[in-house]
């Protein structure tokens, strides 16, 4: 094992994730070079053994947002109290404090995450309602270091906290699952996740509503997690 920020780690920290066929190094973003050799040696009972391999620097999720043109997409790296808005639609307002410039889900991506306290912390939109449209998605990246409230809201459109006053939301509930809550006119349609959501990990999360069929759907890191229509 090699410390973070060593020369064999020149770009700072890093990690690896196993996929399916391969894996996966995030590394702060460098234009040069482009590949790296990763070594790693381990020793049991006098026996030790050596696997290196060499990795390529991609950005997949930038490239796969891209690709995706969604209407609006805040990253969240802002240094200032304004959240801005990559598409140049509909900037967002820093609310009660939350700290920007914290680790995100990708390490050394220049675009960094924001950190809310779980009290009072959140980005403003103000007028945001894309329900006219037929099909509309939400997404975000996520992680929990504690559960500060019941039923803690990850995204909503609400003029208050009173749930009756809210068109949609994204929460998780007590067992730390999802809920997907539209409100239609005077009807209250909820749907609830499979997944536990675990504290300290990341996850990409996506609620997905068809007007046309009354249909709900919550995905979580890019599986169906659970389904209303």
């Amino acid at each position: 094992a090699v410390r973070f920020g060593s020369e064999a780690a020149p770009n700072g920290r890093y990690h690896i994730e196993a996929g399916d066929g391969g894996y996966v190094f995030y590394i702060r973003s460098t234009p040069t070079p482009n590949e790296y050799k990763i070594v790693a040696t381990g020793t049991t009972d006098g026996v030790s053994q050596t696997v290196s391999m060499t990795v390529r620097l991609t950005s997949d999720y930038a490239e796969k947002m891209e690709e995706i043109d969604p209407k609006h997409w805040w990253r969240l790296g802002d240094a200032g109290l304004i959240a801005v808005d990559e598409q140049e639609d509909h900037n967002g307002t820093y609310v009660n404090g939350v700290i920007r410039g914290a680790d995100g889900a990708m390490l050394g991506d220049a675009n960094t995450a924001a950190e809310f306290r779980g009290s009072n912390d959140y980005i403003n939109l103000e007028k945001l309602d894309e329900l006219g449209a037929d099909n509309v998605s939400f997404g975000c990246w996520v992680r929990a270091d504690t559960w500060a409230t019941t039923f803690p809201r990850i995204m909503s459109r609400a003029m208050s906290t009173e749930r009756y006053d809210r068109r949609w939301e994204l929460a998780v509930t007590n067992t730390r699952k999802l809920r997907f809550t539209m409100r239609i006119r005077n009807t209250v349609y909820e749907l609830y996740g499979q997944t536990a959501l675990q504290r300290g990990e990341w996850y990409f999360i996506v609620a997905t509503f068809s007007k046309g069929l009354r249909q709900m759907k919550v995905y979580v890191n890019g599986e169906l997690d659970g389904t209303y229509n």
